[in-house]
């Protein structure tokens, strides 16, 4: 997601990879099928807000605009 940027809860920024797979693992061990794990992930790089809610409570994260500087540690 280029467009975004992902938090821990703690504050510190997380790569999109990690977040990527992270969410892929859960998917799994929640029984999701792939295909429908990817639409997930698909729907939320393109901006659906039930899908990046989805996928900030799977990853306990944070999402925010990749442009908004506040609250990144360096």
């Amino acid at each position: 997601m280029p467009d975004v940027r992902f938090i821990s809860k703690d504050g510190h920024s997380v790569d999109g990879a990690i977040v990527r797979k992270l969410f892929f693992e859960c998917a799994i061990r929640a029984g999701l099928i792939s295909d429908h794990a990817s639409a997930i992930w698909r729907d939320a790089v393109q901006g659906d807000s039930y899908s990046r809610q989805l996928i900030k409570r799977l990853c306990d994260i944070k999402i925010v605009d990749a442009d908004n500087r506040f609250g990144f540690l360096k």
